[in-house]
């Protein structure tokens, strides 16, 4: 089911003293941009719903909609508008929600879903109608919702309640918690205050080494395959993977079993999780870096068996950008006019070669190189499809374009910040990438126990293309990282489990 988001905006906020609660700051931030973090991993496009000029609006990067009919019929008008846009987008039901619950379940929109279903409800609502502007509604209800407005109907739980429901019970009632009033102000900022400093918290790290292979890996565990490091409470394992349909698999599956358990997973993955600024703008049209992963996963072929398109896909996106890049490097024998084999493309200013973060970490290579030793482009074409999936389908958080809160929290990762130590641990028979986020995953959980995961968090700096770029956790607070994972036992005998037979 495709799912539009919509954020409702049009009150007027008179208990706080006429303020426009979009832009209220809480922690920091626009009430408004902690909704939309909160929604967009639940829904395929997300959007605002508001009175007056939209351009006010700008920082969120989001679309603006009017209500359904004109003057001030109150959020059943904005839902209605929502509804109209999103059966221009094509999907199936509007997810929506106030724009002062700053709160909200992450996984909201996978809940109601499920309540939903196939069956003959036409909305699911959250809390056992409680809160009837949370709900999921489906896109058939324009025509009714349109005539109850018109035959003068202004409450939204007035209408749902003619409405066949499904309903969606949550026990966290906060996480409903609607700022209507200053005491709620007041209450909301202290709650995100506390919050701040304990970014942490995970059950479980998660470290991924992907791999672009074009067919699976030897049967007998190997280097340059896929490699899944975890640490938690009870030490710490690496296991093998063949395939990336595998290997989504197995993360899914324990990502799953984990969130049944009520516990949080910080999920790493070593492949940039966004493109330099003005890339996904020049393909999409949008600045957001989920704009590219759902491009990406419409257009990527990747079969069961590894074999993919990685190379015709960067080929056609050469010729749609109308140059000889920004992508490069391919097998010689590979007959793609539109993709250098080396280098030879002249990025200009509007098109960067380098990511911020990979000034700081100078080793890391551009996205744009897709083939020979060092490259990482292949394994971003064919990783950000699978955490498009995954992002959708439990809700994550991707930080730094999300908080890092939540159940699953996403995120980029670069092994050689730990590349001395990883050395100083192999012994012989030891399968270098096995080894490496097994020691990557126990010194992200050494440094969660030590308090400086929140400071990795932070480091991340906020400028105008963050949105489009992302970070890797653990740039700016390399020299903690490091020593983390010297305090981690090194050879994969004494600390920890592999699974990985020594070859």
């Amino acid at each position: 089911m495709k799912i539009a988001g919509a954020i409702l905006a049009g009150g007027a906020g008179r208990r706080l003293g006429g303020v426009d609660k979009a832009r209220l700051d809480l922690g920091g931030e626009w009430m408004a941009a902690r909704v939309a973090a909160r929604l967009a991993p639940q829904v395929d496009q997300l959007a605002l719903v508001a009175r007056g000029d939209p351009a006010r609006f700008a920082p969120l990067v989001l679309p603006v909609l009017a209500d359904g009919i004109p003057g001030g019929a109150g959020p059943l008008a904005g839902l209605l508008g929502a509804l109209d846009w999103a059966a221009e987008i094509g999907a199936e039901a509007v997810l929506s929600v106030p724009v002062d619950t700053p709160f909200l379940p992450p996984d909201l929109g996978a809940r109601l879903a499920s309540a939903l279903g196939a069956g003959p409800a036409a909305i699911a609502v959250a809390g056992g109608r409680r809160h009837p502007v949370c709900g999921l509604w489906r896109v058939a209800l324009r025509g009714p919702l349109r005539a109850a407005l018109e035959g003068g109907m202004r409450r939204v739980d007035a209408f749902a309640t003619g409405i066949v429901a499904a309903e969606a019970t949550f026990d966290a009632a906060e996480a409903f918690l609607n700022i209507n009033t200053p005491e709620d102000l007041r209450a909301a900022r202290a709650r995100a205050a506390a919050a701040r400093p304990v970014a942490g918290g995970f059950d479980r790290i998660v470290m991924v080494d992907w791999s672009a292979s074009g067919a699976p890996s030897p049967r007998k565990p190997s280097a340059d395959a896929i490699w899944i490091g975890t640490a938690d409470e009870n030490g710490a394992q690496a296991t093998y993977h063949r395939t990336r349909a595998e290997a989504e698999a197995a993360l899914g599956n324990a990502f799953a079993k984990v969130r049944a358990q009520g516990a949080r997973v910080l999920a790493g993955f070593d492949f940039p999780l966004g493109y330099p600024t003005g890339f996904v703008r020049c393909l999409t049209g949008a600045q957001s870096a989920f704009a590219l992963w759902d491009w990406l996963e419409a257009h990527v072929e990747d079969a069961p068996d590894n074999a993919n398109n990685r190379f015709q896909l960067a080929a056609r996106i050469n010729a749609l950008l109308h140059g000889r890049g920004p992508f490069w490097g391919r097998p010689e024998g590979l007959n793609l006019p539109d993709l250098p084999a080396r280098k030879l493309v002249d990025y200009g200013p509007a098109m960067p070669e380098r990511r911020r973060v990979e000034e700081a970490a100078r080793r890391a290579q551009p996205v744009w190189k897709l083939y020979t030793t060092g490259s990482v482009g292949s394994q971003a074409l064919l990783g950000l499809p699978m955490l498009a999936r995954l992002r959708k389908r439990f809700g994550a958080a991707v930080w730094p374009f999300d908080a890092p809160d939540g159940p699953l929290v996403l995120a980029e990762i670069y092994p050689a910040v730990i590349e001395p130590e990883v050395k100083a641990a192999m012994t012989e028979g030891t399968i270098k990438d096995a080894l490496q986020v097994r020691l990557l995953a126990q010194a992200f959980w050494r440094l969660q126990a030590g308090g400086g995961l929140a400071d990795a968090f932070a480091a991340a700096p906020d400028w105008p293309g963050r949105q489009e770029e992302g970070w890797i956790l653990g740039v700016g607070v390399e020299a903690a990282l490091r020593a983390a994972a010297r305090q981690a036992d090194s050879p994969p005998g004494r600390s920890g489990r592999s699974s990985a037979p020594k070859p």
